[in-house]
């Protein structure tokens, strides 16, 4: 991790769960990590707390990826106030545990818009923030699910939707590396990773899904720095090695 040092990360979802892991583990590695979200409030006590431990430098910025604008609203700030971008996890997500049918229209664009439409505009504002200060060494994670590969069937609820939109991402994630191999004659070098986690026990597991697992399993699952340490092995990894997939779950836990 000693090369990004000092160097800027931005990351979505960063107040709370895995987003906040992430930017906590980056921030304690050196980087000047800024963090997006909606909840300002949560953001700047994230920001605040790692200041007084001399942890590492957050920079909160709020940010609704659902919003297109918002993304290019943010991303421009940080262009003009922070710098170039070395570094995008894109974590933030929604997942909503009903079957199509059931779900509102608005409900369906809040999993949509997040998910894929967020992920994707941030992938693009961060490629052009590389592409503009000639990163040679760049890298794009996409917090995925073991949703975006599989449909597992319940019977008491339904994912479809989510499970839809992380395949989005497991495709998007293939697409941008097509793209950006085309880059590589401009001596821009962007890695995309997908980490791919089994359920985490953070505020987005439900009470449905809860009660779909046995109490002594729940236990047992992945934590949000369980992921935030697979996001920054990847980082860790040397620039000739891309980590295409990342993929983990519980110990004994089969998904």
């Amino acid at each position: 991790m000693d090369r990004w040092a000092g160097r800027v990360a931005v990351v979505t979802g960063a107040s709370a769960g895995i987003g906040s892991a992430i930017a906590q583990d980056l921030a304690k590695a050196g980087m000047r990590v800024v963090g997006l979200a909606r909840r300002e409030d949560k953001l700047q006590a994230l920001a605040e707390a790692l200041a007084a431990d001399g942890a590492g430098e957050l920079i909160p910025v709020r940010c609704d990826v659902s919003d297109m604008g918002d993304v290019q609203r943010a991303f421009q700030w940080i262009d003009d106030n922070v710098g170039a971008v070395s570094v995008l996890v894109n974590n933030a997500g929604v997942m909503i545990a009903q079957s199509i049918q059931d779900m509102s229209n608005e409900d369906m664009a809040a999993v949509i818009n997040t998910n894929v439409l967020g992920m994707a505009s941030c992938c693009r504002e961060a490629i052009n923030s590389m592409k503009k200060h000639a990163v040679s060494d760049g890298h794009i994670v996409n917090i995925n699910s073991f949703l975006g590969h599989v449909v597992p069937v319940f019977d008491d609820f339904s994912v479809s939707l989510y499970a839809g939109s992380k395949h989005a991402v497991t495709a998007i994630c293939q697409g941008l590396r097509c793209e950006l191999k085309r880059m590589h004659s401009q001596g821009i070098r962007i890695k995309v990773t997908s980490a791919s986690p089994g359920p985490v026990l953070t505020d987005m597991f439900g009470d449905d899904l809860r009660s779909s697992i046995p109490e002594d399993e729940i236990q047992r699952l992945l934590k949000a720095e369980d992921v935030s340490r697979a996001v920054c092995f990847a980082l860790a990894s040397p620039p000739n090695v891309e980590m295409v997939e990342i993929t983990m779950q519980a110990t004994g836990h089969l998904t």
